[in-house]
């Protein structure tokens, strides 16, 4: 199941003076292409700086850093932007990924009961025991299905990265995109 995050970006007041000007020079439908060639180049920017700011590095961090360490990679090769849309004047467009995990450390944890399956344990033998150097021989055994809590604190790495960065990065893609279409580019 893949999980998603949104935020909502300003407009920016150059924006809307390029767009006020475009409005008796373009259609409606190129000006809201160009917006989403804007948002897809962001998305694309925004991505690349989430993934190496916020998803990069020997963790664990500390839960204020809002980001998390690599183990394996997958979450930060995992990460999405889905395609920008344009409807009735909004610009559209969200950040996620299909790893399972990805949810826990985005939202938290929330406390939510978590099943544990039964489990068989083959035979095998305890060095230490309750603190104590001492050989124990544990013998084959099914673990029991039990609840737990679970606790894992909210990080929200790419939300922390979205608020940091998403209005300066659209900003300046959309107006550059905007300066094109002004200009008689990419029609």
């Amino acid at each position: 199941m893949a999980m998603r995050a949104s935020y909502k970006v300003k407009r920016d007041e150059s924006v809307d003076q390029i767009l006020e000007l475009l409005k008796g020079r373009r259609s409606m439908a190129q000006i809201a292409k160009h917006l989403l060639r804007g948002v897809e180049e962001g998305n694309a920017q925004l991505l690349a700086k989430i993934q190496k700011e916020r998803l990069t590095g020997q963790g664990p961090f500390p839960v204020a850093q809002k980001r998390l360490g690599v183990v394996s990679g997958r979450l930060r090769r995992s990460m999405r932007f889905s395609r920008a849309t344009f409807a009735g004047g909004v610009l559209k467009t969200s950040v996620g990924s299909n790893v399972r995990y990805f949810g826990r450390h985005e939202f938290g944890g929330g406390g939510r009961q978590q099943r544990v399956k039964a489990a068989k344990v083959k035979a095998h033998t305890r060095t230490k025991l309750f603190g104590r150097s001492q050989r124990v021989e544990i013998p084959a055994h099914t673990r029991q299905a039990y609840l737990r809590k679970d606790t894992t604190p909210k990080r929200e790495p790419v939300m922390a990265g979205v608020r940091e960065h998403a209005g300066r990065i659209y900003g300046i893609t959309i107006e550059k995109h905007l300066i094109r279409a002004l200009e008689g580019g990419l029609a």
